[in-house]
């Protein structure tokens, strides 16, 4: 949600599954397509539109100009998963009011789905989201039609059970967006261990362990940096490794994100954060932080919020963004980056980005700086899927098909 400007090495196996796609490289013309990155992913890992569609600041089945996304512009920009974060403001509500709130949001999110079931539908694990994509499942053989190897299209995996992303034919893509649910601080479980099993029963996929504030599981970045994890909060982590929900370590203390990864079964997400050596904000991850995070086969959504990206007079813009993002990359490597925008959580965005429907602009950047097309399509998307794969097959839940709820 809003986010205000209040101003060691840990050892572990590198992820190995990648999947290299190669297709053409797309039009340099100045008119940049979503139809020219059709066969990668775009996953987003973190908005606050739900939030606004509740709260009656907008409507994101209707196409406007309020804000920074609505579905009719993503699908405009071709996304196909996007974490929907469900915040509560914890200065504006009452214990006994957060986890209502959240439900409230999640019935938002289900009626949207069940009024634009050719637009959206919620993805409760990576097989469903594949579905909803119209994408190849794990038992699926992927082959290339002779249209798509005359086009010079070719896949090639490093890992069997890894699935391809759309490849043409009656793999492409449906256009359908998949909708992934989340929490913004964890003060919304109203200290009751019973809400993570509630909210998971109920979808939701990513727990962003703290806000802004800290709170009965761990320290926030922004007010008690030298606090991690509580008691609770490494039982809250045991939990939602067994339930396969994914540990989000954004706005988290430092503390806490190193006392996470020494816990956790599973790798973890720091949703919607930025570089510290590019720009020294609390809530950006180090040097350390981000090689710490790729040997836990974590991932990092390069934020797209302006003064998490620079210090430098005038506004931040698209270039800020590919900077923080080719940082991360040096630093923790391809395997360990994505998108987090976190749009509809700040006002002005940087300039090349002013919406959702500039996402492909972006991937785009990459591409101009050198980055190949399965380094592109791994940073929009494919790295999150991984993750998200190795955090559901870790759990100790079966996981049931439900698909297009």
């Amino acid at each position: 949600m809003p986010c205000r400007s209040n101003t060691s090495g840990l050892d572990s196996v590198r992820a190995s599954a990648t999947i290299r796609l190669v297709n053409p490289v797309p039009a340099r013309d100045s008119a940049v397509r979503s139809s020219d990155f059709a066969l990668r992913p775009l996953t987003d890992l973190h908005t606050d539109a739900l939030y606004e569609h509740v709260k009656g600041a907008k409507d994101i089945t209707k196409r406007t100009s309020i804000g920074h996304l609505d579905i009719p512009r993503m699908k405009e920009a071709g996304v196909t998963g996007q974490v929907f974060a469900v915040w509560t403001n914890p200065e504006k509500t009452n214990p006994g009011e957060r986890a209502p709130f959240v439900h409230k949001a999640i019935d938002a999110l289900e009626d949207i789905c069940r009024r634009y079931p050719d637009d959206i539908a919620i993805a409760k694990s990576p097989d469903e989201m594949l579905d909803i994509n119209g994408c190849a499942s794990p038992d699926q053989p992927v082959t290339l039609s002779e249209s798509d190897e005359s086009k010079g299209l070719s896949v090639t995996a490093s890992t069997p059970d890894f699935e391809p992303w759309c490849l043409g034919g009656e793999l492409r893509p449906s256009g359908r967006v998949a909708a992934i649910l989340g929490i913004e601080g964890g003060h919304a479980l109203e200290g009751d261990l019973a809400n993570l099993d509630r909210f998971f029963e109920r979808g939701v996929r990513v727990l962003t362990i703290t806000w802004n504030n800290s709170n009965e599981f761990a320290g926030s970045c922004m007010d008690k940096p030298e606090t991690g994890l509580t008691e609770l909060g490494r039982r809250a982590l045991s939990r939602m490794n067994e339930l396969g929900m994914i540990v989000d370590l954004s706005h988290s203390s430092p503390r806490t994100f190193y006392d996470t990864l020494e816990v956790s079964t599973a790798p973890v997400i720091c949703s919607h954060s930025a570089c510290k050596a590019r720009c020294d904000f609390p809530r950006n991850l180090d040097d350390d932080q981000l090689r710490a995070l790729a040997q836990h086969r974590g991932v990092i959504g390069i934020v797209f919020l302006p003064y998490f990206l620079t210090h430098k007079e005038g506004e931040a813009t698209l270039d800020d963004v590919l900077d923080h993002a080719e940082h991360a990359i040096q630093v923790a490597g391809i395997d360990s980056v994505a998108l987090g925008s976190d749009f509809d959580g700040f006002g002005k965005p940087p300039k090349g980005l002013e919406d959702v429907t500039r996402l492909p602009v972006l991937l785009a950047g990459l591409r101009s700086r050198g980055y190949s097309d399965s380094d592109v399509a791994q940073v929009s998307g494919l790295n999150f899927l991984r993750l998200w794969r190795e955090v559901a097959d870790g759990s100790g839940i079966q996981h049931k098909d439900t698909k297009g709820s």
